[in-house]
């Protein structure tokens, strides 16, 4: 972000904090934190590595800039997401939560034998475990150990990324190491879930190792041809590969039962180890000066790691979209009440109401989802079997088929109701209510009647409901929807208080008479984070445009000065 000499310096200047606040809000319009966490973290740590200078303080003050403008463009997308969050179990979780899908010791085993397990790794998820980064990054790397001893360009940066490398490698095995507590203490890195992950940026390091590794090996293939002495280091992570390919195939059976994953065909187990030894020779190749070797590391870097990604799980079948979706489970009839699961979002692509919420954010629950009553007063019908896995639960529920477990008589989902008691401990309060006519409230409310309107929906889409009522008396509707301070509700256009019903759901007490009623979310954060997005976005845009209005090289002028003056 230094500023060039002339009047383009400023131009310039303007266009490279409009650009870094435009890279910040993409990553945080991504919706993934990680990805914020990632790139600061790597950004933050080249400034030890920057040549001191007078300029050093003013250029980290446009830093800062660029990244506030960044954050505050992506305020619409990560103030929601913190709201939803504070509020959610996962705010609330234990530690062993966090730390799903941490690497273990086998899992390096990829690096080096990329297709030695069908799947590419045991498990359910294995694309959380797989640490393999292609062949041409390991060469390269064995390529800075050869030029080792070497004086070169950019060497306090591969320093830097092989020590971001090496530590993000280590935060991904999670409590398996020493420093675990130091890092669940870190401030944004303790929030996250799935200590593996930090094996992106692990990956991300080594990309850039990568390139340094590779802009080097290009100089130094036009100074003097290296020996092939000096080139042994090069032949280490091949004979790895080949070591642990004799190993799976003397071993298949051993390993098999002591990890319980399933080893590769000969050809599979093989296919790593040589595409090591390919990617280590054209190094060494290009090392001597083959100009070829040096264009055809790239070629095998893409190939390499498409190949890898498109191959998948050995046998498997990819299939349509369409096809996955109608393959979900779903049960006998989905339209005669919601469904819970604590974490099936793939359930709402085929149409399905899930009255717990979004998987990843599950709200904090005032109320017991294995109690019937719970269930009953949510209008759920459906709970997958995977819920009620322990005997005592099973006993509340009549087994459907192997996918579901029937809760016998759930309530309507919107209704009205001719009585209220107030009470703070909902979940206990709930038992013995006739929940067609009562209603728990965290206040009294006024209702009157001796039967209840009738309600039903009218229309509804994300964020909206409105739902119609007819009514003899005031009565109170319900909506079993999870309530959130955001909701706001109006009856007949008029605004109105949105009530807490049932410890967990919405209502809002509605006059005698026809009337329509319009619940809308509204959150707070996302009107302010909106407000912050367009003002932010907005400053880029006029940053950016004023950058490059002002950004007429100094020559150019000049040269039009001559012209007016001849």
């Amino acid at each position: 972000m230094g500023g060039g000499g002339g009047g383009g310096g400023g131009g310039r200047i303007l266009v490279a904090v409009s650009g870094l606040a435009a890279l910040t809000a993409s990553q945080g319009l991504y919706g993934h934190p990680q990805a914020l966490w990632f790139s600061l973290l790597v950004e933050v740590s080249c400034v030890p590595f920057l040549e001191p200078s007078r300029d050093l303080l003013r250029r980290g003050a446009l830093y800062l800039s660029g990244k506030t403008l960044g954050f505050a463009a992506a305020a619409i997308q990560l103030l929601p997401t913190a709201d939803a969050y504070s509020r959610s179990l996962r705010a609330l979780a234990p530690s062993e939560f966090f730390d799903v899908f941490s690497l273990r010791l086998q899992d390096l085993l990829s690096l080096v034998g990329p297709y030695l397990i069908e799947g590419r790794a045991p498990g359910f998820y294995p694309h959380e475990s797989v640490t393999y980064s292609g062949t041409v990054p390991l060469a390269l790397l064995a390529w800075m150990a050869v030029r080792r001893h070497r004086k070169f360009e950019s060497r306090r940066f591969l320093v830097l990324f092989l020590g971001l490398a090496a530590g993000s490698l280590v935060f991904a095995f999670g409590p398996s190491t020493i420093i675990h507590p130091l890092q669940r203490a870190l401030p944004l890195v303790g929030a996250m879930r799935a200590a593996g992950r930090a094996r992106a940026l692990f990956q991300f390091a080594l990309a850039l190792v990568t390139a340094v590794a590779f802009v080097d090996l290009l100089r130094a293939s036009t100074e003097t041809k290296a020996p092939w002495r000096r080139l042994w280091p090069l032949a280490v992570f091949p004979f790895l590969g080949f070591l642990l390919a004799t190993v799976g195939l003397l071993h298949r059976e051993g390993i098999e039962s002591a990890t319980g994953a399933t080893i590769s065909g000969t050809g599979g187990i093989l296919l790593g180890p040589a595409l090591l030894l390919a990617g280590a020779y054209l190094v060494a190749t290009a090392a001597r000066g083959i100009r070829l070797a040096a264009v055809a590391l790239p070629l095998l870097a893409a190939g390499d790691l498409a190949g890898y990604g498109l191959v998948g799980t050995p046998g498997s079948q990819s299939r349509r979209l369409s096809e996955w979706v109608s393959s979900i489970p779903l049960p006998p009839d989905l339209h005669s009440g919601r469904i819970a699961t604590r974490g099936g979002n793939e359930l709402l692509m085929r149409g399905a109401q899930l009255a717990d919420g979004y998987a990843a954010l599950l709200p904090v629950p005032r109320l017991d989802w294995m109690d019937p009553a719970t269930l009953r007063v949510a209008g759920v019908r459906w709970i997958r079997r995977h819920l009620a896995d322990s005997p005592d639960v099973k006993e509340r529920f009549a087994a459907w088929d192997e996918h579901w477990y029937e809760v016998g008589d759930p309530i309507p989902r919107v209704r009205l109701v001719v009585r209220t008691v107030a009470s703070d401990r909902p979940a206990e309060s709930l038992a013995g209510l006739d929940f067609e006519q009562v209603a728990l409230v965290e206040r009294p409310i006024e209702v009157a009647g001796d039967r209840a309107g009738r309600a039903w929906i009218v229309r509804e889409r994300p964020g909206e409901v409105r739902i119609a009522t007819e009514a003899s008396s005031a009565q109170l509707l319900v909506l079993a929807d999870s309530f959130h301070p955001g909701w706001t509700v109006a009856i007949d256009g008029a605004p109105a208080t949105v009530e807490r019903v049932n410890g967990q759901f919405l209502g809002c007490r509605v006059p005698a008479g026809a009337r329509e009623i319009a619940f809308a979310y509204r959150p707070r954060s996302r009107r302010v984070g909106g407000a912050l997005s367009i003002a932010a976005a907005a400053t880029i845009v006029l940053l950016a445009a004023g950058g490059l209005l002002h950004h007429t090289p100094q020559s150019s002028r000049k040269l039009q000065r001559g012209q007016l003056d001849g």
